[in-house]
């Protein structure tokens, strides 16, 4: 019987979980929380938090029966850390800690995006309320920004306003999950904002506001996906699902975010049609092991 690393056994997690048994997985179980929801599909339930790395290391290389074929997760995007980690333990095939690292903070991957040929905004990062303030006034108090802290996740620490409005709010300076050590600045950007998927070689698209998948696609947003594919392929994630926030200018375009946790409008799309994407996504990520 095949093995299988499971980190994340809550609630959200559990039609993955189910997936997995449905292959005949023997699944190796990882939350902090004994209670977990999960727990009772696991074969071995192993007590840890996602940021507890040499522990989890220590528990896993003390039981020589544990022997996985993959590493899963569909809980934050945090968890990859750990599964990045536990795969290069076992010599799996995954994206590289460093990668995840990267994709996780914004004071990263906007430089990952520029090097790679993917146009982003302007882009400041500040590193006090101070030097926010005095960048901000360098333009007209009505100008409109939007400000985001370099591990935020929507809505978690993202502000957007004229700057006079920006100065005189109340953001979070307090270091946390979400807010590590700056803040990253653009200007608004006119156009149209895209959430796109990239499977490989497949696609989605959706207007980032109203949820709706898009039919017919421009030709600028045709190009656009042709060069978030490329940029998969060029960093190693070609065989992941990958997703991509931009704005579409019609005849140039900008790249906001990447992210590789379970896209939520592939999800409900999926329910709408009553199809399971638990069994869809699980089988997507185990041939990305092959």
């Amino acid at each position: 019987m095949k093995q299988i690393i499971f980190i994340g056994l809550n609630h959200a997690q559990v039609p993955y979980l189910k997936a997995l048994k449905d292959l005949n997985f023997y699944v190796i179980g990882i939350d902090k929380n004994p209670s977990a929801p999960g727990i009772e599909l696991v074969d071995v339930f192993i007590k840890r938090g996602y940021d507890e790395y040499k522990k989890i290391e220590e528990d896993l290389s003390g039981d020589k029966h544990i022997n996985p074929y993959g590493v899963f997760t569909a809980a934050a995007q945090f968890s990859h850390v750990i599964a990045a980690r536990i795969s290069k333990y076992y010599d799996i095939k995954y994206p590289s800690e460093r990668l995840i690292n990267t994709i996780l903070d914004k004071s990263k991957f906007y430089k990952l995006f520029a090097e790679n040929g993917l146009p982003i905004p302007e882009t400041k990062y500040v590193y006090t309320s101070q030097e926010m303030e005095q960048h901000l006034k360098t333009y007209p108090s009505e100008e409109r920004f939007y400000v985001k802290s370099d591990f935020s996740k929507n809505p978690k620490y993202v502000y957007s306003g004229s700057c006079e409005e920006l100065i005189n709010s109340h953001m979070n300076w307090n270091v946390d999950t979400h807010f590590r050590s700056c803040y990253v600045l653009q200007p608004e950007i006119l156009g149209t904002a895209l959430r796109i998927n990239i499977l490989g070689k497949d696609h989605e698209v959706y207007d980032f506001d109203s949820g709706n998948e898009l039919e017919q696609l421009n030709e600028n947003t045709i190009l656009i996906v042709k060069e978030l594919k490329n940029f998969s392929k060029k960093i190693g994630l070609e065989n992941w699902i990958v997703k991509f926030d931009v704005i579409d200018g019609s005849d140039s375009f900008v790249t906001l975010d990447i992210g590789i946790d379970p896209p939520s409008r592939m999800v409900n799309k999926y329910q709408r049609k009553g199809l399971n994407f638990a069994e869809f996504y699980v089988n997507k990520y185990l041939n990305a092991f092959k």
